[in-house]
């Protein structure tokens, strides 16, 4: 009785996992789909059940070829998962290599996604000050998260973004001086982004990129239908575009992208950018959800040219908000190759992305 039990259960768990491992290779949109890039992490830790199943099946009767297949099953997903998940890990070499001391920093920078719904603002202030960034990109900033952090607020004097209701805010204040500063609607004119070029403490220029795409799932204004990926995939691809057709200005991309840093998606934006992850070498850096342990992901990144060092990158409590902010300290180069390695199916891919994903945003 006891061993048919453990049997079926290693064969549903099995099939669930290759399921959840594999199904984000199918080229669609469909939020169910692409959100199952998310957990990896956990998909790992419930492996722990049907590997403990197998292992008494095993020791039952090693010589079973079922038995036998249900092992090699459970080798490949943990390899599978294993694969996305490493790079972000000390145990992968580092992609962005540390600041030396002789190094002049060029921005102390912290992303906060403060949460529409929260009511924490001197908590959330107090951050801010003990941190003491130059640049803060502040996300989901209505008119209450305005009054609540405008005193601190106006301890920068640059200031860039727009403050809107449902979570559609985002602002940049900055102590560093700001050259053209914009708010650009790149594919639905409810998500806003800004672009700016930046005057850094060394003393060189470098252009910045802050984002905050529509999650997939999301539900429509309708309230009947959820988001598919492909809007946010499209802002994705647009900056990845710009990145790379741009001049050998020094570039930073950073925001909630609303995607993890493994997903197929954040790893094209990666290439045909050519911009580099701090995370890689280093550690996962989940930031959301920050209210339950098990179900936490690396969607809130930083992105930077080639060349660039770290000083300091780190996670932060945002007190009463369901991320994590990201602090980073960075040296960023005088000038900068943002090499493309993206290849001419890559390419592709990026041009249809953005078409499907300005379809889709028309048809809102």
């Amino acid at each position: 009785m006891l061993y048919s039990t453990l049997l079926w259960v290693a064969r549903l768990l099995i099939a669930f996992e290759i399921v959840v491992a594999l199904i984000p290779l199918l080229p669609v949109g469909f939020w169910a789909v692409r959100l199952c890039d998310a957990p990896r992490v956990q998909a790992l830790m419930l492996l722990i059940i049907p590997t403990t199943c197998v292992s008494f099946l095993l020791i039952s009767d090693y010589r079973r070829a079922e038995n036998l297949l249900l092992c090699s099953l459970i080798l490949f997903v943990i390899a599978w998962q294993a694969w996305h998940v490493v790079p972000y890990t000390p145990l992968y070499p580092r992609e962005v290599a540390d600041a030396s001391n002789q190094q002049p920093s060029t921005v102390r920078l912290l992303i906060a996604n403060v949460e529409k719904g929260n009511r924490q603002f001197e908590e959330v202030a107090n951050v801010i000050k003990r941190l003491d960034p130059e640049m803060v990109v502040i996300l989901e900033i209505n008119d209450a998260w305005n009054e609540g952090l405008s005193e601190i607020k106006r301890t920068f004097p640059h200031h860039v973004g727009v403050v809107r209701s449902e979570g559609l805010g985002i602002e940049l204040w900055s102590k560093l001086k700001l050259q053209q500063p914009q708010v650009r609607y790149l594919v639905s004119d409810k998500r806003a982004s800004i672009l700016t070029d930046v005057i850094g403490n060394d003393g060189n220029v470098f252009r910045m990129i802050a984002i905050h795409p529509t999650p997939p799932g999301l539900l429509q204004k309708s309230g009947d239908e959820r988001h598919d990926s492909r809007i946010r995939d499209a802002e994705l691809s647009l900056v990845a575009r710009q990145v790379a057709q741009g001049d050998s200005v020094p570039w930073l991309v950073t925001g909630d992208f609303n995607d993890v840093a493994w997903s197929h998606t954040t790893r094209l934006f990666a290439r045909v950018s050519g911009l580099k992850d701090p995370r890689i070498g280093r550690k996962l850096m989940n930031t959301y959800n920050a209210k339950y342990l098990l179900w936490r992901f690396p969607i809130d990144q930083v992105y930077c040219s080639q060349d660039t060092t770290v000083h300091e990158f780190d996670r932060v409590q945002i007190p009463g908000s369901d991320h994590f902010g990201v602090f980073v300290e960075l040296s960023l180069p005088r000038s900068a190759n943002n090499r493309s390695e993206a290849s001419s199916n890559d390419k592709q891919e990026t041009n249809e992305l953005i078409r499907e994903g300005q379809q889709d945003a028309n048809d809102e």
